[in-house]
């Protein structure tokens, strides 16, 4: 039994995204500041350019607590992504109900993983105003009544990310069946 909570343990540990992160879009750039979603505290934002010793402040957000105020932000936020499709009024008690219950994106089933709904939540800020060219670093403050405030700061990101034009991918096997084809393949090195 101990080697199957050791082994869970480290594929739990293995599939878990750091935080802070920022990821470029076609538009811009998505910061996620964590995955505890902010109702007693607030995730503040600033920016620099990579290799500037000055951040500017850019935006301090927490979950959207009422109803109607977080289907609008929802709905404002699908407008910077829009291949997701907007709740049905059908739907919006289910979601609504996970999200009160909720203290972490994790435990929201599908939801707490889309865009849209990392906005309302407050754990994600779009960056609509980062410019071609410029590569950025993002420093999320964490501001809790009570408690220092904790900072972290994300890799650099591109903006617009830089293509890559040759992913190294090497086929090793391939097994052509009726419907389907086995590809057994390795990326990079």
């Amino acid at each position: 039994i101990i080697w199957m909570v050791m082994l869970w343990g480290v594929f739990s540990a293995a599939g878990q995204v750091r935080y802070p992160n920022a990821v470029a879009g076609p538009e811009g750039i998505y910061v996620n500041c964590g995955n505890r979603i902010p109702r007693d505290f607030a995730y503040q934002i600033f920016r620099r350019t990579q290799g500037s010793k000055t951040w500017d402040e850019m935006a301090t957000i927490a979950c959207e607590n009422h109803f109607d105020a977080f289907f609008n932000k929802v709905t404002l936020a699908n407008v910077h992504n829009p291949v997701y499709q907007l709740p049905v009024d059908s739907t919006k008690g289910v979601i609504w109900r996970f999200v009160q219950r909720a203290v972490f994106t994790d435990s929201i089933p599908l939801f707490g993983a889309m865009p849209m709904y990392r906005e309302a939540l407050g754990v994600t800020w779009y960056d609509g105003t980062a410019e071609k060219g410029q590569k950025y670093e993002y420093k999320i403050v964490t501001l809790q009544a009570g408690r220092q405030p904790e900072e972290k700061v994300t890799a650099a990101v591109s903006y617009p990310l830089t293509p890559r034009s040759d992913y190294g991918i090497k086929v090793g096997k391939h097994k052509v069946k009726e419907n389907h084809i086995n590809l057994s393949f390795t990326i990079g090195q």
